[in-house]
């Protein structure tokens, strides 16, 4: 057996993952879904428009974006229990992960905020003009994109502490485009997703323009440059496939790239 569904208004689907034999689709703007081991739809919960941010697990909360009344929120669900909480925020959330069964957000003001499953703010700091789109997270290291350079990696016991910095080229030269007597075109401009390697040493980010860039979080240095995809990475994926480890991109080209990175 297996679940199908058409959804007339063909809303993009942010996220999936699972949890506990369960699969979850959040559908953006729509409802994030539940589907069971059976393919039956065991919770459907209801989102109203708020934006690109995508649903996540946190231990065994979901956690996703809603709005009601011109305010933001994130609804909180105990997968077991079925309790919910609702945690109101200051901005409009782009971006969620979790370090040590926290939230942490990443919003339109460029600030980044930590947040338990229960609400209380541990720790918030600015770190952007423009938006944060983008976090990832291992014990070690909070990593935080935008629109512009840089790349930040925060200590994840302290997100307001020492601040290191990844740079990234806007622009590279090539052959199509003269400005001030050099040839440019637009390249990485802003991120649209960040993973770390299952050890977390290396650092993998993917750019609004389709490249791809792997660093080392030890040194800060580029390790992999590519370029397969022509538009935006939507999400980033590190897994083990058929035993080995494995980076999964996802691409608004309507790609899906499966690369092996030493």
């Amino acid at each position: 057996p297996s679940f199908f569904s058409v959804d007339d208004e063909k809303r993009a689907i942010s996220s999936v993952g699972s949890f506990d034999g369960q699969l979850w689709v959040h559908i953006r703007n729509s409802a994030v879904i539940l589907i069971g081991s059976g393919d039956e739809v065991q919770k459907s919960l209801r989102t109203a428009h708020c934006g690109y941010c995508k649903a996540t697990m946190v231990d065994h909360f979901m956690v996703y974006p809603d709005a009601e009344n011109e305010e933001q929120y994130l609804r909180v669900v105990d997968i077991y229990s079925g309790d919910r909480n609702r945690i109101t925020l200051k901005h409009l959330p782009l971006s969620l992960t979790s370090i040590d069964g926290d939230i942490v957000v990443g919003d339109e003001a460029g600030t980044v905020t930590r947040i338990s499953v229960q609400g209380k703010v541990d720790a918030e700091v600015s770190l952007y003009t423009d938006p944060v789109f983008c976090l990832a997270a291992t014990s070690s290291f909070l990593a935080c994109g935008s629109s512009k350079p840089p790349l930040l990696l925060l200590p994840a016991a302290n997100i307001r502490g020492d601040r290191r910095k990844i740079d990234y080229p806007q622009r590279l030269p090539v052959h199509s485009y003269v400005e001030n007597g050099t040839k440019w075109a637009f390249s990485a401009r802003g991120v649209g997703a960040l993973a770390f390697s299952t050890s977390g040493k290396t650092l993998v980010a993917g750019f609004w323009d389709g490249s791809i860039r792997a660093y080392s979080v030890k040194n800060l240095t580029i390790l992999v440059y590519l370029n397969l995809h022509t538009e935006t990475i939507t999400q980033l994926l590190w897994g083990e496939v058929a035993g080995e480890d494995r980076m999964i991109a996802a691409s608004q080209d309507q790609k899906l790239s499966l690369w092996k990175l030493k």
